[in-house]
């Protein structure tokens, strides 16, 4: 499940619109339907994608580089290594801490004071 901030529900609002306009179904159906079976883009398919539009734009993406660059802005922003760890779905911090990647020069102690 993925939280949208309330500024966000008019870009969902438009979604919306959009997949109902392309006869895609009701606004509960997938956000990535496939379109070889009924239901959601397979785990592969989304990493395959992803690839194809990285080599486009000459980049190396992929869905875990994506998961990792969201965690590490969001520890850079100021979000709790717990609220991280609930949001990326881990059962304990220590798997989130692998994320999280200290900036050079930054302290502890500069933190505190």
């Amino acid at each position: 499940m993925v939280q949208f901030k309330p500024d966000a529900s008019t870009v969902h609002a438009e979604w919306v619109a959009l997949v109902e306009s392309l006869g895609r179904g009701e606004p509960g159906d997938w956000l990535f339907p496939s379109n070889k079976r009924n239901g959601p883009l397979t785990r592969q398919a989304v990493a395959a994608r992803m690839a194809m539009w990285g080599r486009e734009a000459n980049v190396r993406l992929h869905p875990h580089r994506c998961r990792h660059t969201h965690a590490t802005h969001a520890i850079r922003r100021g979000v709790d290594v717990f609220t991280l760890s609930a949001t990326l779905g881990h059962s304990s911090t220590g798997t989130t801490s692998h994320y999280v990647l200290a900036e050079p020069g930054e302290s502890s102690s500069l933190k505190l004071g």
